[in-house]
């Protein structure tokens, strides 16, 4: 009888195996998620880039800032830049993040800047800059408030936590996609 028990186990033990064994037919993955509405901001040439940008500015407005930049000026002073990531030459593994810059308030379109190489725009001086009109509600991912001194920034959804100068969240977590507006005060 013992030996009867031990064949039935090792046989089901073999079975269980096999069923979490891959079928030699298995279907190949599913393809990579299709972009979303906004479109990807990685751009193949100098060609494609110059596109994007004169789409985003078609829809949004702002002017043209050198080869991959738009920026919005506003009448109060306020400043409000997008950056494009450079198009990828061949056999670049990844999009460097670029810094942000020193009194500015940063944020990015993913959280991993250095591998996905998103999109990012950048504020300047105090006040509430609205991301719709720009082209950046829903969008953001990760923030750096690299703005001087005590200067405080925050992004707005339905809750609202400010920053210190000089700290970066790189990646909002549970707020991914929510941000509506930017704000940044003394």
């Amino acid at each position: 009888m013992s030996r009867i028990k031990t064949a039935f186990a090792i046989g089901a033990t073999a079975a269980s195996f096999l069923a979490l064994a891959p079928s030699a037919h298995a279907e190949s993955p599913p393809p990579s998620p299709t972009p979303d509405s906004r479109g990807s901001t990685l751009a193949v040439d100098d060609a494609d880039l110059q596109r994007k940008i004169d789409s985003h500015i078609a829809k949004y407005g702002g002017r043209q800032l050198g080869k991959n930049q738009i920026l919005w000026e506003y009448k109060d002073g306020r400043k409000a830049r997008m950056t494009f990531p450079l198009p990828k030459k061949a056999g670049d593994v990844s999009a460097a993040r670029v810094p942000c810059e020193r009194g500015w308030y940063c944020v990015w379109e993913h959280a991993l800047w250095d591998r996905d190489g998103g999109a990012r725009t950048e504020f300047y001086n105090y006040g509430t800059f609205a991301l719709e009109p720009i082209g950046w509600a829903y969008r953001v991912s990760a923030r750096e408030n690299n703005q001087y001194g005590n200067a405080q920034g925050t992004l707005n959804w339905y809750k609202t936590e400010w920053s210190r100068a000089y700290s970066i969240l790189g990646y909002v977590g549970e707020h991914n996609d929510q941000a509506l507006s930017v704000t940044l005060k003394p």
